[in-house]
């Protein structure tokens, strides 16, 4: 039985309603006003209780599937191993004889979405050991400690260079190291700024000051 509202328990019922109704004896406008359907619909019905002996939707041959299932598990080997192309670069690359649609519905058929990557700066393994040592440090700490902490950095923005605009990934898999588009910057444009925020949120005065700064640019 085809899946989908077509066959589904209530629309079964409704039909069963509408055969049972004409053996019973009742009108063709009789069962369509009782059901809410049209005159049409409730003939057409009909005509398939007689001819067939069943109310239900058969399976449709439908257009031949395009891609087979090696050609899909290709799509998605392609698409975890480089998640940054897009579907027209995988079908490409693959040289698929299908339109790159396609290769997004296999790909959305497997669990893989597309989603703008999450960005990051480079994180070394000192970075990564010192955020972590500084978090640990700190968990004992109440929430009233944090009240009156303020934090505080200065960071200097600068044009970056050109970067993937989605991300092919299962979901929750957001910051996986594959799923993450390094920023590369080339420093034709940079801006300093120093700002903070604490337990209140961000300072007007920072706020302000990053306005200026990017206005003046």
């Amino acid at each position: 039985m085809p899946a989908g509202r077509a066959n589904s328990s209530e629309v079964i019922a409704e039909r069963g309603q509408i055969v049972g109704m004409w053996r019973a004896g009742a009108s063709v406008p009789n069962i369509a006003l009782e059901v809410g359907r049209s005159t049409k619909t409730i003939r057409r019905w009909i005509r398939r209780w007689e001819e067939e002996g069943s109310v239900e939707i058969k399976p449709r041959s439908g257009r031949p599937r395009v891609t087979s299932a090696r050609m899909d598990a290709m799509i998605v080997a392609a698409a975890t191993a480089y998640p940054m192309r897009t579907s027209v670069e995988h079908t490409r690359n693959l040289a698929l004889n299908c339109h790159h649609m396609t290769t997004r519905r296999r790909l959305h058929e497997a669990g893989i979405d597309c989603y703008i990557p999450a960005h990051k700066g480079w994180l070394t393994p000192t970075h990564k050991e010192c955020r972590l040592g500084f978090a640990l440090e700190h968990l004992p700490h109440t929430e009233e400690y944090w009240r009156t902490v303020i934090f505080t950095d200065e960071t200097v923005f600068r044009s970056v260079g050109a970067e993937a605009r989605q991300c092919w990934r299962p979901p929750n898999t957001r910051y996986h190291e594959a799923h993450i588009q390094h920023r590369a910057v080339n420093g034709r444009v940079s801006v300093s700024f120093w700002g903070g925020c604490g337990h209140m949120g961000q300072g007007n005065w920072s706020r302000s000051m990053a306005v200026s700064l990017v206005s003046s640019m």
